[in-house]
């Protein structure tokens, strides 16, 4: 069992290590998970994207139009 963890925490390490020395990963992390990607719909077709950005309303301020 003491194994097992161990080679467990060293694998989350070296991934970590991984993904903070390679720029490119950096990279595609930190556009994953950008404000735009997380918290804008986007739909495939265009005409429901632009009646969506019409009507769209502020999540937190419901009075106000974005």
């Amino acid at each position: 069992m003491n194994i097992k963890v161990f080679v467990l925490a060293a694998a989350l390490v070296g991934g970590l290590y991984y993904i903070q020395e390679n720029p490119q990963i950096t990279k595609q992390v930190k556009q994953t998970f950008s404000r735009e990607n997380l918290f804008e719909v986007k739909f495939k077709d265009a005409e429901k994207q632009k009646q969506y950005e019409e009507h769209k309303t502020s999540l937190f301020y419901p009075d106000s139009q974005s």
